[in-house]
């Protein structure tokens, strides 16, 4: 649905919005422990509770109507911010051609739609809310991404497991991707249109 500046809290200073700022310091922290080769099973963990947290700081947004400006565009940048870790490693461990175009698809995708909900902020004052099928897309991209890891890096020694099911899970990821943001994108330019 689309969110309209009427039903959207101006302070920046909520709840989700701190559960969203510390969802990106981990994801960051993670990045740098992989980066360094050091730590990783930390760095597992820390994907792990920005996964968790990015479900509770969204439940209490809409529990206790704080929505705000600043969560709107911190919440879904901290998810990317995590996906793009989670698989970036995932690609360089894995060492796939197409893994890292899968990857790149996704990436890109993510780009875009961010870039997207910023205009539109900027410009009109409203967003669409990640939708049912955007919401699947996150549920898979992370539960996968996160067991992956932590199969590689907790329960065997390393990235042992063939790159078939990996290109499996990649490319329901990107399916689900494009057909949300296709959505996202058909809704904002049909609500542009009826606004002008």
């Amino acid at each position: 649905m689309w969110q309209n500046d009427s039903t959207i809290l101006h302070t920046p200073l909520t709840i989700p919005n701190l559960l969203s700022s510390i969802r990106l310091a981990m994801a960051i922290a993670a990045g740098v422990l992989f980066a360094t080769a050091s730590f990783e099973v930390l760095a597992v963990l820390l994907c792990l509770a920005g996964v968790i947290l990015d479900a509770l700081d969204g439940w209490y947004a809409r529990k206790f109507a704080q929505c705000s400006h600043l969560g709107r565009f911190l919440d879904p940048l901290a998810d990317k911010i995590l996906m793009a870790v989670v698989y970036g490693v995932i690609a360089v461990k894995m060492d796939s051609l197409v893994i890292w175009a899968l990857f790149a698809l996704v990436t890109g995708r993510d780009l875009v739609v961010t870039a997207s909900r910023s205009l539109a902020m900027r410009r009109g004052g409203a967003t669409y809310a990640s939708d049912r099928l955007g919401k699947v897309k996150m549920i898979v991209q992370s539960t996968a991404g996160i067991g992956l890891l932590a199969y590689a890096y907790i329960l065997s020694d390393g990235f042992t497991f063939s790159t078939y099911p990996v290109v499996a899970i990649l490319l329901v990821i990107t399916l689900l991707s494009y057909l949300s943001a296709g959505r996202y994108l058909f809704l904002h330019n049909s609500a542009a249109r009826l606004n002008s």
